[in-house]
């Protein structure tokens, strides 16, 4: 069966398929050249063949797998060498079963940043193997984000049965890809480089698309649980304000929410009251739901404070449209209980309403007339 056909059946019997490596870590790393024509149902000929490599990270893998028609009783083993052929380490044989499938080979091996390695299989009969190739490929390929400048190898003339370091180039490669020993960033297990797992590739949740906690947040266990950090003075998730602290009645709550009367901006959160919305906050004195002067509760919610006539003086709010007064001097005891005196304009109010003082005392004066004439038309009445 040819290499694409076979992929299509994996496909549909739900295998996954490796797709070229992106920036995201995977679990299978494609070594196989992006260039170049595919043949299939070919020879190995040559039993070591592989790819030279320079690693352009530290990587961690646990095997190397080929993708080949492997006769029963024919056997392939991964091996690895440095840049001047010495043998760093070797894997597991793989025996084949007459199939075309990927055949692993496990080898646990680290890559350094920067050094050159050459990475394959010594096949144990390669004259009758069966695999597909890509065929007159670019040399000194990239696969990102692991390696560079990779290239082509396989052992020379008429050694080529005899299990070798490959130093030959070739260009004739294999379908080889290396299996990962690192986790998916997305599969809930955080592993290193990783300071967080929660299962998804979302940004903004307090783990980032890389698995890296996002400022703001902490995150714990596995899958990671993220949640922001109130305090911090960094707004994240649902917080509506954070000012650095958790001290309530300062603008911000100690659940980083804005509190009632207060208007919070900025990261650090910066909190100023409302002035005006009837809601005492802060240093506000009084907050009469408006910002004007001159009605005992001033512009700046600072209450306000005059001397009227015969003495009173007025002192304003204590809540949202009330006010209180004190006297200082002057009578008093003949003032309604529904009536208050008020700053700023020597008034007194009744109810809700302003009522000017030279008001209050011609209504007294008007009051006592008619009590005097009332009492003079009854003492004539009587005789």
């Amino acid at each position: 069966m040819s290499r694409i056909f076979a992929y299509a059946a994996a496909l549909m019997a739900g295998a996954t398929i490796f797709l070229h490596a992106t920036a995201a870590r995977a679990q299978f790393i494609d070594l196989t050249p992006p260039t170049g024509s595919v043949v299939e149902l070919d020879s190995p000929y040559w039993a070591s063949k592989g790819y030279q490599l320079t690693a352009t990270q530290n990587l961690n893998i646990s095997g190397l797998e080929w993708w080949l028609t492997l006769p029963a009783n024919v056997t392939i083993a991964a091996r690895i060498y440095d840049v001047n052929g010495a043998l760093l380490a070797t894997g597991t044989v793989a025996s084949g079963n007459g199939t075309e499938q990927w055949y692993q080979s496990n080898v646990s091996f680290t890559f350094l940043v920067g050094q050159t390695y050459t990475v394959g299989f010594y096949h144990s009969s390669a004259m009758s193997g069966i695999f597909d190739r890509k065929d007159n490929f670019t040399m000194g390929f990239a696969v990102s984000p692991y390696f560079n400048n990779v290239n082509g190898r396989s052992n020379c003339g008429s050694i080529y049965q005899e299990d070798v370091f490959p130093s030959c180039a070739n260009y004739w490669g294999p379908y080889i890809r290396m299996v990962t020993a690192q986790q998916f960033c997305g599969d809930g297990i955080v592993s290193a480089p990783e300071t967080c797992d929660d299962g998804n590739a979302i940004d903004g949740d307090g783990c980032s698309p890389l698995c890296a906690v996002e400022s703001g947040w902490t995150c714990t266990g596995q899958p990671s649980i993220c949640m922001s950090t109130c305090g911090d003075g960094l707004i994240a998730g649902s917080e509506q304000c954070d000012d650095g602290g958790t001290t309530p009645m300062d603008g911000c709550d100690a659940m980083c929410g804005t509190e009632m009367g207060w208007m919070c901006n900025g990261s650090p959160s910066v909190c100023d009251t409302i002035c005006g919305d009837g809601i005492i906050a802060g240093a506000e004195q009084c907050d009469d739901s408006n910002m004007l002067s001159g009605d005992g509760c001033d512009s700046s919610c600072v209450n306000e404070s005059t001397v009227g006539a015969g003495g009173m003086t007025s002192s304003a709010s204590t809540g949202p449209g009330t006010t209180s007064s004190a006297s200082t001097g002057g009578a008093s005891g003949d003032e309604d209980d529904d009536s208050q005196r008020v700053g700023g304009c020597g008034c007194r109010t009744v109810g809700n309403r302003k009522v000017p003082e030279a008001l209050w005392i011609a209504a007294l004066l008007g009051a006592a007339l008619l009590r005097r004439r009332a009492r003079a038309c009854s003492a004539r009445a009587s005789r």
